[in-house]
Parts: C-alpha cells; structure tokens; sequence
C-alpha cells in the first residue's frame, strides 16, 4: 500500500477507478476526452525541464530529464516527458491520425 501523497510507480489513480491508471491508459483517456492534441504539432522543442507538469501523465518533468513543449492550434501549450510523448505518439498512429 502506498503512503498518502506517495506516487504508484506505474501509473496514477484516478478517482473512481479501482486500481493505478498506467500511462498508455492515460494517454488514451485524455485524447478521447480531448484534453491531449489528436495531431502532431507543426514544430515542438524538446530541452531541459521546466520542472511543470507532463501535460500527458501529469508528473513534474524534472530538471535531468528532457520535456518536449509545442503549442496546439487552439493556443494550448503541452508539456510531455520524452516517454510520454512517445506513447502520445504511438497511439495517434494506432488510431491512424498520423
């Protein structure tokens, strides 16, 4: 059992499910709700981390790891983990969106 505030190395709970939410499912969850972009940006920037939050697994993106930042068309501006995105990414293509 996890200590209050403490992370699920896979995944985060979501409130009213029974179990950790893994991030495929995550990401999944949050295209179908329309809250991650259903198309790759024109251009994206990838650097240090800003320490904010994964737009797609809602983490920090700590200062050693790599954030990739792009702005969507409607003006949003997200945040991903270089896993993250990759996961983003294959699941556009699995839905054949790229």
């Amino acid at each position: 059992m996890l200590a209050r505030g403490q992370e699920s190395p896979i995944g985060s709970y979501t409130p009213g499910m029974d179990r950790p939410v893994g991030i495929k499912e995550m990401v999944r969850a949050k295209l179908d709700a329309g809250l991650l972009p259903r198309t790759r940006p024109e251009k994206a920037y990838a650097g240090p981390a800003s320490g904010r939050l994964c737009s797609a697994c809602e983490r920090p993106i700590f200062g050693n790891q790599v954030e990739y930042e792009f702005d969507a068309p409607d003006g949003r501006t997200f945040r991903l983990h270089l896993g993250c995105n990759g996961v983003w990414e294959v699941e556009l293509r699995t839905r054949g969106w790229l």
